[in-house]
């Protein structure tokens, strides 16, 4: 083995003379680049270092790759140097031997890596100072490299180079050593910067684990730019020249394609995903415990409050944020949902919204079609319930939308081609007729289905929870001014079950347990603390939550089945389960505390709104005057409020 170590080129395929040229001719003739995949190359030197004991001195590699496979390197000029590629195959070293330590040569090492061990106790021994100058000195010997041509510079170049970036000198004895070639070979600097070839043609370049690291760094940056945060691989370079600002190129990060740099990549920081010939990058995502998908589905359902009162159901990705804010009167914290980014809250609920990218580089996020199209039939159904006749003539449906709503009615943005084709979508919430005056807009049902099930789930709420066919029947005709049918009721078997041998109608399950919720959150305010909610239905009836009769496997669950009346506000460290604010819409009452929780949040605000005008205002009945809500997104003008009648 010394033997081997001691010599420049091997014995066994470099006969007669080529043995014999010294340390110091090794520069006349330099190694070259090559173009070559590393699993490839990996598996070529594995087997030239087994059919040589282990070692083979590098300057030899070529002849003895050559004699031994047939074949000559794939040798390119504008490939990694065949040095620097050695070092990147796994258990395989590249080590100094020889009387002078000057001669390199390959060495199977399969021993766990000592670098790291070797490092800190290369830091324990120095003095801090040293240390510190060192480690800054690593980085900038990275910055000042990835500036240069494949990230490769002549060591004799390295401190005109240095000064010229650095605008300051590059002093050795700052570092406790007194030449530049020990200081680049010392053990901290030497992990980070690697220097290839012999004598004065010696050139600098950074190590593969660092450019490993540069590379991750710059992936995740790509990844990052994404709006899904993923890619395909054939997408990569395009996508890493709009993000980096150059083109991208292999050979900087020291291997010789995108998909040798992927592998190297640590496990758990992308997902590689490779099915039918293709390959995709994405950076992964955190598994989102039970609390925060309960959250995250009620979040859907805030976006779709907020962004019904937006135009055409969108609003910029950046005005989100402060909209939200001023709409619900606390922070969107992207952390209570499990995510870092809110543009990874927005993935996560694709059946709710999109993210569109504009012509100016702006993003701006909108409801999907169908949302947007159950947001305009509820506006349309709202525009004719407080109609005289309760309908409304086609042909004034754009001017009575934009007087209502503040802004055009606009069917291509529901992919319709005009008005007609557009109704003809809303089906499900009104239809045109024909009158003596032209084709009218009216309801398409007097009451929908969800409306008769949350009336009947109110006149069932007090206990006993049932009441006699006839006496349901009778209090829902004084209550809402509308009949229901027996036919009726019995098409509503997950709200209510009926009795005939009893004639007594009571509620299931399920909605006999929204009930109790319903009256023990009431009696405690409108709010209980999230992780007191068992306990308290405990206290209240004695017995606990059955999960399994339900068909639930746990609170978290259940309440994302409840989120027509309950919801979850607060963050990790205080959640609280309110009443929906919406229950009021069905006559439903909600107790005062949480029925302000809205001015209460807001009052919190450290933003200072608008005073309410001075000035007594006295309303006629000629006077009243319909304006549309404030847009979440537009602040009010300084020393102005806002007033209307509430929100559609």
């Amino acid at each position: 083995f010394f033997y081997q170590a001691s010599i420049l080129y091997c014995s066994v395929h470099c006969p007669n003379g080529l043995e014999s040229r010294g340390w110091g001719e090794a520069e006349t003739s330099q190694l070259p680049n090559v173009m070559m995949p590393l699993k490839h190359f990996s598996e070529k030197v594995n087997e030239l270092l087994s059919s040589h004991m282990g070692t083979l001195p590098l300057s030899s590699f070529p002849i003895c790759y050559k004699i031994e496979f047939n074949q000559s390197l794939p040798i390119d000029d504008n490939g990694v140097p065949l040095e620097h590629l050695v070092t990147c195959v796994k258990n395989v070293k590249l080590k100094l031997g020889g009387h002078n330590c000057n001669i390199k040569y390959i060495k199977r090492e399969i021993k766990a890596n000592t670098i790291d061990i070797v490092k800190e106790e290369a830091i324990k021994s120095s003095s801090p100072s040293i240390v510190s100058n060192i480690q800054l000195l690593c980085r900038e010997m990275v910055d000042l490299l990835k500036t240069t041509d494949r990230c490769q510079l002549p060591l004799g170049r390295l401190i005109p180079a240095y000064h010229h970036h650095f605008g300051r000198q590059c002093r050795v004895a700052d570092y406790g050593f007194t030449k530049l070639i020990d200081l680049l070979e010392s053990q901290i600097v030497s992990g980070v910067v690697q220097i290839l070839g012999y004598g004065a043609r010696r050139v600098i370049t950074l190590t593969h684990s660092t450019q490993v690291r540069r590379f991750t760094s710059d992936l995740l940056r790509v990844l990052k730019g994404q709006v899904s945060r993923q890619l395909m691989a054939n997408e990569f370079p395009a996508a890493y020249e709009r993000i980096i600002g150059k083109p991208f190129n292999a050979i900087e990060y020291g291997l010789c394609n995108l998909h040798d740099l992927l592998d190297e990549v640590p496990d758990n920081t992308v997902v590689i995903i490779k099915r039918n010939g293709t390959v995709g990058i994405a950076i992964p995502k955190r598994e989102q415990t039970a609390e925060e998908i309960v959250r995250t589905k009620q979040f859907a359902d805030e976006v779709i409050e907020l962004l019904s009162y937006s135009p055409e159901c969108s609003m910029l990705f950046n005005k989100f944020v402060p909209a939200y804010h001023h709409h619900f009167g606390h922070q969107c914290k992207v952390s209570d949902y499990g995510f870092t980014k809110l543009i990874e809250l927005f993935e996560a609920i694709p059946d709710t919204v999109r993210i569109e990218e504009m012509a100016d580089g702006e993003r701006r996020v909108l409801l999907i079609l169908p949302r947007a199209l159950k947001v305009l039939g509820e506006q349309i159904v709202n525009i004719i319930k407080h109609s005289k006749l309760a309908s409304i003539p086609l042909e004034l449906l754009p001017t009575t939308y934009l007087r209502e709503y503040g802004y055009s009615l606009k069917p291509d943005l529901y992919e319709c081609v005009d008005y007609n084709d557009l109704i003809a979508k809303l089906s499900d919430y009104v239809v045109v007729t024909q009158s003596s005056v032209g084709p009218l807009l009216v309801l398409a049902h007097a009451e929908s289905n969800d409306t008769i099930s949350m009336r009947i789930w109110c006149l069932l709420l007090q206990a006993p929870h049932w009441l006699t066919l006839s006496t349901l029947v009778s209090q829902y005709r004084i209550k809402y001014q509308s009949n229901i049918s027996v036919t009726k009721l019995e098409q509503l078997p997950h709200i209510i079950n009926i009795n005939t041998a009893e004639n007594r109608v009571s509620l299931t399950p399920f909605y006999l347990l929204a009930a109790q919720l319903y009256n023990i959150i009431y009696r405690s305010g409108g709010q209980v603390n999230y992780s007191n909610l068992e306990n308290l239905y405990k206290r209240f009836y004695n017995k606990e939550i059955s999960y399994i009769s339900l068909k639930v496997k746990s609170m978290e669950e259940l309440i994302s089945h409840l989120s027509f009346m309950l919801l979850i506000r607060g963050s990790k460290k205080k959640t609280n389960i309110v009443l929906n604010q919406k229950l009021l819409e069905y006559d439903i009452p909600l107790p005062m505390s949480n029925s302000n929780e809205n001015q209460n949040a807001k009052k919190e605000d450290p933003v200072q709104w608008p005073p309410p005008p001075a000035h007594n205002i006295i309303l006629t009945p000629k006077s009243y005057k319909r304006v549309s809500p404030p847009k979440p997104d537009t602040p009010p003008t300084p020393g102005s409020a806002w007033s209307g009648r509430s929100s559609p």
